[in-house]
């Protein structure tokens, strides 16, 4: 339900459609614009579905028309027609091809490029292995039966990768995985001629504002305080920096945002076999400080999103010993709505616990409870949505090297 309301929300605030000011050098400017408007529509919805604005259209440059499915494999590579009635799926097609014919191994996609100057192109793509998912995309020419590489390049992921045509060029095209937010989030595009690899664009609709509002979900359970004017000057004062890029994904860092701190105090000790800094503060407003680290966690798996890792103590300074409270910390993988950011701030006497939740695309939850002893009470839940702009790079090159 959080998710459903945070995605109505990001619908109101959307902005009409405006595309970026920038002019590519290497590519049409008419399909820079193209692709954007089908970013933007496909923005909070179902972005890889045949019925998505982005599949319509890409088939309109020939998506669908390029690629070759099982029947078509059988025509165009004839070693494996024999194999016919053992074959059920197009992988099994393929690893046949691979066998018959010099293909790259690990090879998943075919694509045919109709001869245009005399000669027949093929562009296969296979999967490079790891965490990351890496793609390689090879483009070669048909020479009898054989195929000479013309060149290949690296891609961060799959994305229903596709080749298509705009005018008299040919391009390779899929959706960029962000791997912190476990998000299909940005279109990049190769050019298929001289240097695919560098001959690249990417576009991106990225955050260039949050907007924020009280979550009507969490409206009935929130409680009114002495301290709520107190609370809202707090968050009012840190919201541009929480939101930062420092702190909060926005679609441009290769890595996890840094942890973030409120009033923790520093101690100069770290406890049993935990390595990292340590913090203390009274969280539970009972004059007993709590011992506590955290750390943002980068999982290898392309499912599991980066989120906070917390570990709490209470600490026995005359025997140097400590016990953790086992049900206050995080540390497994966390799996659809998430904990990214956790800190505590002091407020008209009372420590106050701040939690920053990432929901779905750009959107969080950022979640404000007053603990005392036993007792918790929710005082305020917001929804943070952006407003976007595009921003359009050339020349990025992946690379699983190095």
């Amino acid at each position: 339900m959080i998710a459903d309301e945070a995605y109505v929300f990001a619908e109101e605030i959307k902005e009409e459609f405006a595309p970026t000011e920038q002019t590519p050098e290497k590519f049409p400017q008419a399909l820079t614009v193209m692709l954007e408007k089908a970013l933007y529509h496909s923005d909070s919805a179902e972005t890889r579905g045949e019925d998505s604005v982005y599949e319509q259209t890409i088939d309109t440059m020939g998506a669908n028309r390029y690629i070759l499915d099982l029947e078509d494999l059988y025509v165009h590579f004839p070693k494996i027609a024999d194999y016919r009635e053992q074959i059920q799926w197009k992988d099994e097609a393929i690893a046949h091809i691979c066998q018959f014919y010099e293909i790259p191994l690990n090879c998943c996609n075919c694509f045919y490029i109709p001869a245009t100057d005399g000669k027949d192109y093929y562009v296969f793509t296979a999967w490079q292995g790891g965490s990351n998912g890496a793609f390689f995309v090879c483009l070669t020419e048909r020479v009898g039966d054989d195929f000479v590489w013309i060149n290949k390049f690296e891609t961060q992921n799959e994305g229903d990768g596709r080749v298509i045509q705009y005018e008299d060029e040919f391009y390779y095209i899929f959706w960029q995985y962000n791997y912190n937010l476990k998000v299909y989030d940005a279109l990049k595009i190769h050019r298929l001629k001289d240097n695919p690899e560098e001959e690249t664009m990417v576009i991106r609709y990225l955050p260039k504002q949050y907007i924020w509002k009280p979550s009507c979900l969490a409206s009935p359970y929130l409680t009114n305080t002495d301290a709520d004017n107190e609370i809202d000057a707090y968050i009012a004062q840190v919201k541009d920096e929480i939101t930062s890029e420092q702190y909060l994904d926005r679609g441009t860092s290769r890595y996890a945002a840094d942890v973030y701190y409120g009033e923790e105090e520093m101690v100069d000790f770290t406890l049993g076999a935990y390595e990292k800094t340590v913090y203390k503060m009274d969280i539970a407003n009972c004059g007993e400080p709590v011992y506590l680290w955290k750390s943002m966690f980068e999982p290898s798996s392309i499912h599991a999103a980066a989120h906070l890792r917390t570990k709490f103590f209470l600490y026995d300074a005359q025997t140097a010993s400590e016990r953790e409270l086992d049900q206050l910390g995080q540390y497994d993988l966390q799996i659809g709505i998430r904990l990214v950011q956790m800190w505590f701030q002091k407020i008209d006497g009372k420590v106050y616990t701040f939690r920053m939740y990432h929901v779905s695309g750009y959107n969080y939850m950022l979640n404000v409870m007053l603990l005392e002893q036993d007792k918790a009470t929710q005082v305020k839940a917001y929804l943070l949505s952006p407003q976007r702009e595009f921003v359009v790079t050339e020349g990025e090159v992946f690379t699983t090297k190095g």
